[in-house]
């Protein structure tokens, strides 16, 4: 009897699971082709032993040879040592069989090219001490977005390839998923990032004035009308016994809102430590959008992640380019910035709920023709916790400014936004000083110039006397600057008709003193009688300046009177 060499079992023959792991101790039934009928094979060439039905497979998943019998067609079907199926392979024929003539080969070449094939072929990296693992294991580590077919020619709906894309990537954290450089048109927004340690990766994508608006690697957006949706949301799962998510990189892609079709381009919700690289353009509403989730067992907050921003809001004119929120217990904080926004209407950067976060790099320049007035909005809030403070601008550079909200104005707020630092104003080129109104703060300076102080800021007091009531105060100018954990305060009035104000004179500041001590601060009347006054501020908290002349006296000896007032103190 002649016997053949089995091409699924050659010499010292070593055999894998799905996974790619070693088939230790594992089961090859074998049968006649296309049936269930146990049919023999042989341990060597002679054709006199046969192995037994299953063959057991030794501790590193070989068998040292499987012969076939001349002109016998074989089904192989493979089990783990548990029992579990590892594949089924049918028609199988000794190699060089003359009586099958090259049926062998090709059903060895159909094997190899069906969906397992790979399975069947191992792999050892050249390193010392590298383990086995098969072809398809080691192929596996990277998945492209081709392995699902997606056209990416711009004009195809590839949603359904690109859904099972980041399907692919979400029930595979860890494992690199690549998108070419192409325009991949969707009409669905994608499934949901919600597990950690998600890759998504492109080749980077750019912004363009002329000819193609978006290039490199890029989503578009195709479904008609407007969606009020977001087309990609990286977001932990809202629980009050969850974890936030962390760790998820989606970098070097662009995200094509199509001219305000949809409202949101990206949403990153309560993450952490991530890295996001994209371009957005013309989102309805916003282009990327950082928020909080309403309840998680953790922080909630979105921190530590390094975030890269190109933004593009002209040909949706009326929409933000990045918007940073949270609620009364978190917010958008401990993050690191890199912004280059164009926009129309609405500000490129609008700090609802945000909290010492590193702004590297901001350039904000508005389209000609547009009605924005400032670049970056620093908001006021309900409560400190609620408001954005704190914030460093590294290097800022744009058409329109910084503003930040404060106590009056409009709209105004309870708690001022406020602790700012801008270290570098491009004033080289043109960039207005930050707009800072009553309560707010911001030290900022000037290209490489010294460190400037804050601004003088204008506040409105309340003046009156201590006894009886002034009839007529008029020319009021006061201002402030605060440094640190100091105020410095200047006042100047004209009391015009004095009625029958005795006693002091009594002025409100913009902060209330702190401490066990009081402090003085030196003036002077300088229209009537020209002499020297001080104000005493007392401290626990008093937020009233009462102001005599150095007698001790009523510091208006005759009206008209003009009273300049100024000093320092300390505040929390």
């Amino acid at each position: 009897m002649s016997v053949y060499i089995s091409a699924l079992g050659g010499a010292a023959a070593q055999f894998f699971d799905n996974s790619g792991n070693l088939l230790t101790g594992g089961l090859i039934y074998t049968y006649a082709a296309g049936t269930t009928t146990p049919q023999a094979t042989y341990t060597s060439s002679a054709g006199a032993t046969a192995h037994t039905n299953p063959i057991v497979l030794d501790s590193a998943g070989r068998v040292n040879e499987i012969w076939l019998t001349e002109n016998l067609g074989y089904k192989f079907v493979i089990y783990t040592s548990t029992g579990v199926l590892v594949g089924s392979y049918d028609n199988i024929v000794g190699i060089n069989d003359p009586s099958a003539g090259n049926t062998a080969l090709t059903a060895f070449q159909t094997l190899l090219a069906g969906p397992t094939g790979s399975s069947l072929v191992g792999f050892k990296q050249a390193a010392a001490n590298s383990v086995t693992t098969t072809v398809q294991a080691k192929l596996r580590q990277y998945v492209n977005i081709s392995d699902f077919g997606a056209a990416g020619d711009g004009v195809t709906d590839d949603t359904v390839p690109m859904t099972n894309f980041f399907n692919s990537a979400i029930s595979n954290p860890g494992v690199p998923h690549r998108l070419n450089k192409a325009t991949y048109c969707i009409s669905q927004v994608m499934p949901t990032i919600n597990v950690s340690n998600v890759i998504i990766e492109g080749e980077g994508a750019d912004l363009h004035d002329i000819g193609t608006l978006m290039t490199g690697t890029v989503i578009k957006w195709i479904a008609p009308g407007s969606t009020a949706s977001t087309m990609v949301t990286i977001s932990s799962v809202s629980n009050a016994s969850g974890q936030r998510i962390s760790d998820v990189k989606f970098t070097g892609i662009g995200l094509d809102c199509n001219s305000g079709s949809i409202y949101y381009g990206l949403k990153l919700i309560s993450i952490r430590d991530s890295q996001i690289d994209v371009a957005i353009a013309n989102a309805s509403f916003c282009g990327m959008a950082i928020e909080v989730v309403a309840s998680l067992g953790e922080a909630k907050d979105v921190q530590r992640c390094q975030i890269r921003l190109i933004a593009r809001q002209i040909e949706a004119p009326n929409g933000f380019c990045l918007v940073c929120n949270g609620d009364s217990t978190a917010n958008t904080s401990l993050n690191e910035f890199w912004v280059d926004a164009q926009f129309t209407n609405t500000q490129a950067i609008y700090l609802i709920n945000s909290d010492n976060n590193d702004w590297y790099l901001i350039r904000a320049y508005k389209a000609g023709g547009g009605t924005a007035t400032e670049g970056v909005s620093c908001l006021g809030g309900a409560t400190s916790a609620e408001r954005c403070r704190g914030e460093r601008f590294w290097y800022y550079t744009g058409t329109v400014g910084i503003h930040v909200y404060g106590t009056s104005g409009s709209p105004s707020y309870a708690v001022a936004s406020g602790g700012h630092s801008l270290f570098v104003l491009d004033t080289e080129n043109g960039t207005p000083v930050p707009t800072i109104e009553v309560g707010g703060e911001i030290n900022w300076r000037k290209d490489t110039s010294a460190m400037s102080d804050n601004a003088w800021v204008s506040y409105t007091p309340t003046i009156s006397s201590s006894s009886g009531t002034i009839t007529t105060i008029s020319n009021v100018v006061a201002n402030y600057i605060r440094r640190g954990v100091i105020v410095y305060i200047k006042i100047q009035f004209d009391v015009t008709n004095n009625g029958t104000g005795s006693g002091s004179i009594l002025v409100t500041t913009p902060i209330a003193q702190v401490g066990n001590f009081g402090t003085v601060l030196s003036g002077v009347e300088r229209q009537t009688s020209g002499k020297m006054l001080y104000g005493f501020l007392d401290g626990g908290g008093t937020s009233t300046i009462s102001i005599k002349d150095y007698t001790g006296a009523y510091p208006v000896s005759a009206a008209p009177a003009t009273i300049t007032i100024s000093g320092f103190y300390q505040v929390t």
